[in-house]
């Protein structure tokens, strides 16, 4: 990624630090910010949802879109997947084939 491309980003995401007052808008728009960064990086559709840990228990609060939101919210009432494993473990879970 050019340099260039790099400060566009974190212009935008400045941007936004000071155009919302609730966290939830907030990170409704980095998650779209992140989602099209690294479908564009990826060359391939990419989604992002944020968890956070509430109460010893993960509540899914934002996503880059409502299928984000939903499969987040999935994992959680099942007990388990990527996102969660992630949360656990505070390291990323790489998903080569999101379609099965």
């Amino acid at each position: 990624m050019a340099f260039n491309q790099v400060q566009s980003d974190y212009h935008q995401l400045q941007g936004l630090l000071a155009t919302f007052e609730d966290l939830r808008s907030f990170l409704n728009r980095l998650t779209a910010l992140g989602a099209e960064v690294m479908t564009e990086a990826a060359g391939a559709k990419v989604e992002c949802a944020v968890t956070l840990r509430r109460q010893k228990r993960p509540v899914t609060i934002a996503g880059s879109s409502e299928v984000a939101v939903r499969l987040d919210e999935i994992e959680q009432a099942v007990g388990g997947g990527p996102c969660t494993e992630a949360l656990k473990t505070g390291s990323p879970v790489l998903l080569a084939d999101v379609s099965t």
